[in-house]
């Protein structure tokens, strides 16, 4: 009997671990980058594979065993490294940064190690900094020159405390945090305190890029000439990414979330600690960690991308389930692919039947209203111009669509319950926990040769020691900043233009361009002056 059972449950694990094999057939070619991956469940690695290729020129496969930059993932390790440094009474979340960092400005309201922590410092992202600058993030920068940039920047995103914007920045200084409180750098801190005390011989702080890497994967991203070109970092900064690691040692490292060897309880309650806004607002966002819950199961998770890795690490703890899935190729979607491999161990009960939902009365709206609010808007908040216009007889926001629910106000679907309510010349955007906004209703212009000749000449900003060069060319403005390709910036409003995500807003003295202001994202509000 005992002999039965254990055949039927090998069948059954080997007919699962069969479905995650089919989830990688794309990949798992010897012409192809792929994945490592691995499902840890009750504390033991029940599969682990390679799909793919490790390193296209020499012909070598993915491994369990295989090294890869887990990108933003390494964001826990980093954490956690404060955390202990914390329980050693070498620090406190609570010391403002200038007590390590005196070199950084002294905003309006101190920054806070736990500011850095949770991403709600309002410090400007270093990588963005760097892209406006027109550097080039496959040279290396050396710390110095990193601080130094992020110590330039005369304003913040928004005062601490108040916002939480994903930030590198954070991040990075947290690294130089490390060693400046422990001397010892973040590499060497970690390797003694977390890395060597849970057996994770094939991890490390990737702080030398010309250092030699047993068993590395090599990263790749897809060629506009088909096939694939080698796509790697030179950066040594580390912090906010840098961790080589494999899926057999993020085992080792999950297996502390359960029976913690280092740091104990205390360190598993400080790395789940959600963070909290000035106002009160609850964030998802802990050390290093996400913390949400998925289709009703609490969710701990985290991923990276940087060049050409990707990664995910995922936990189900109330399941005692997590999901490794690291990539060496940038076009990867380790995310999507650890969800769907949790899936298939997680041992859902069928729902109870429940009675059907009662649908609300549908809204109806006239098509000629819908027009009235077909308008663009700019959402300063949400990320620039935003335009709402009825398609098939529905109101859509950029891509989403607005349903009505009544007057001039439509619910947005989203990761947050959210309402828009039109009005004359503007809308009023509400989203669940945070203070609504209004976003203007805006008019595109369009200049022609003679206006954009006035934008054209060389803008310099001191917070990135950097030059941009914009000139006219076929009859549209283009920017170059250093290495950069130009860009060609879309007119939106008087003033204002539009690249890649990057808002760029002129400024006059007397009537006569004067300079502009960018924002991109993670940075807000750098200055140029004309030259």
């Amino acid at each position: 009997m005992r002999l039965v059972l254990l055949l039927l449950l090998s069948a059954s694990a080997f007919a699962q671990n069969a479905k995650v094999d089919a989830l990688f057939t794309d990949v798992d070619k010897p012409d192809s980058p792929g994945y490592a991956v691995a499902v840890i469940q009750d504390g033991k690695v029940v599969h682990a594979r390679g799909y793919g290729m490790a390193d296209l020129e020499r012909d070598v496969k993915i491994t369990p065993q295989s090294v890869f930059d887990i990108g933003s993932t390494a964001k826990q390790f980093t954490a956690a490294s404060i955390l202990l440094l914390e329980a050693e009474g070498k620090l406190s979340l609570s010391d403002d940064i200038r007590k390590y960092l005196p070199e950084m400005q002294a905003y309006e309201r101190p920054v806070t190690i736990a500011h850095l922590i949770h991403h709600t410092s309002g410090i400007r992202d270093y990588l963005t900094l760097m892209a406006l600058a027109g550097l080039d993030n496959r040279n290396d920068f050396t710390d110095e020159e990193t601080v130094a940039l992020i110590a330039r920047q005369k304003a913040l995103n928004f005062l601490p405390g108040d916002e939480h914007l994903y930030s590198n920045s954070g991040y990075y200084l947290l690294s130089q945090i490390v060693e400046r409180a422990s001397g010892r750098s973040l590499r060497r801190y970690a390797d003694e305190k977390i890395f060597k005390p849970l057996g994770m011989t094939s991890t490390h702080f990737h702080d030398d890029p010309t250092e030699l890497v047993k068993r590395r994967a090599i990263g790749y991203a897809p060629s506009k000439k088909g096939g694939y070109v080698i796509s790697m970092s030179n950066y040594h900064v580390t912090g906010d990414g840098a961790l080589y690691t494999t899926v057999e040692d993020l085992a080792k490292w999950d297996a502390n979330f359960y029976d913690p060897k280092v740091g104990g309880q205390a360190l598993l309650d400080a790395q789940h600690r959600v963070g909290k806004l000035t106002s009160g607002k609850e964030l998802t966002y802990a050390a290093g960690l996400g913390v949400r819950k998925h289709e009703g199961l609490r969710m701990v998770e985290h991923g990276g991308a940087w060049m050409g890795y990707r990664a995910q690490l995922v936990r189900f703890p109330e399941k005692k389930l997590s999901v490794a899935v690291l990539s060496n190729l940038a076009s990867a979607n380790p995310v999507e692919k650890a969800l769907k491999i949790a899936e298939l161990y997680l041992d859902r009960k069928p729902a109870a039947a429940a009675a059907p939902p009662v649908a609300p009365a549908a809204v109806t709206v006239p098509a000629e209203e819908l027009a009235r609010y077909a308008k663009t808007y700019f959402n300063k908040r949400g990320g620039g111009y935003r335009r709402v216009e009825v398609r098939d007889g529905k109101l859509l926001y950029g891509p989403r669509e607005l349903r009505p629910v009544g007057g001039a106000k439509f619910a947005l679907d989203g990761p947050a319950p959210a309402f828009i309510t039109f009005r004359e010349n503007s809308a009023l955007i509400e989203v669940e926990g945070e203070a609504p906004h209004e976003i203007p209703a805006v008019q595109f212009v369009t200049p022609d040769a003679a206006a954009l000749a006035q934008y054209a000449g060389d803008y310099r900003s001191e917070e990135l020691q950097a030059t941009h060069r914009l000139r006219v060319k076929d009859g549209a403005l283009h920017l170059r900043a250093g290495y950069d390709d130009e860009r060609k910036l879309e007119p939106r409003e008087r003033d204002a233009f539009e690249t890649s995500g990057v808002l760029v807003r002129f400024q006059r003295t007397n009537g006569v361009i004067s300079g502009y202001t960018i924002a991109a994202g993670r940075v807000t509000n750098i200055a140029f002056v004309r030259k």
